[in-house]
């Protein structure tokens, strides 16, 4: 998209900045983000909204790396942690709030938009080890298969949490539908 896409304008922020600043309007407590090294920008949006960075040393292996890496920094304070690729910037405050009202350290809470799943799932404690065990070349769709009966799908009006900006179009889509939520009434 021609520019590093967490630093790409979003709701008055960053892609990345947007999702921090959801997360801490949450009430999210010990919010963790890893990057590559080449991104002091990113680095400093993350640690001046209170996260602490982690440097992936390898950011071309799959993301599962950099989700393992988060999970390490974040217990074992974490109750239940919330796994949100960057890319998914839209996602509602709202959406965030209801997530958390059904935290279990035994579940695991997927948003589902349109009978999709989406991001960002908020995993309990309990089956934070199980991120461990996931082998290499799957994702955490691996884990939802292994503990099936963990997992809760949460359906939302949001489609912010199937959204990923892949694309100039999807991005193009999601700063117009920010700029319409973000106005007086529009959460």
């Amino acid at each position: 998209m021609g520019a590093e896409k967490i630093l790409l304008p979003f709701g008055g922020s960053t892609i990345l900045g947007a999702v921090l600043e959801k997360l801490n309007g949450a009430g999210v407590s010990g919010i963790a983000v890893v990057l590559r090294a080449d991104l002091p920008e990113a680095r400093r949006i993350a640690e001046s909204a209170g996260a602490r960075v982690q440097i992936n040393p390898d950011p071309d292996a799959e993301m599962l790396v950099s989700i393992r890496l988060g999970v390490e920094m974040l217990l074992p304070d974490a109750d239940a942690l919330f796994v949100w690729p960057a890319d998914h910037p839209g996602v509602d405050p709202a959406t965030l709030r209801r997530l958390l009202a059904g935290a279990a350290r035994d579940s695991a809470l997927l948003p589902v938009h349109a009978g999709r799943r989406g991001h960002p799932a908020l995993v309990g404690a309990d089956l934070l080890a199980g991120i461990a065990d996931i082998p290499a070349n799957e994702g955490l769709r691996w884990l939802w298969r292994d503990r099936a009966d963990a997992v809760r799908e949460i359906e939302v009006a949001d489609p912010g949490v199937i959204e990923n900006l892949d694309d100039p179009e999807a991005y193009r889509r999601a700063v117009s539908r920010s700029k319409i939520s973000s106005k007086p009434g529009g959460e």
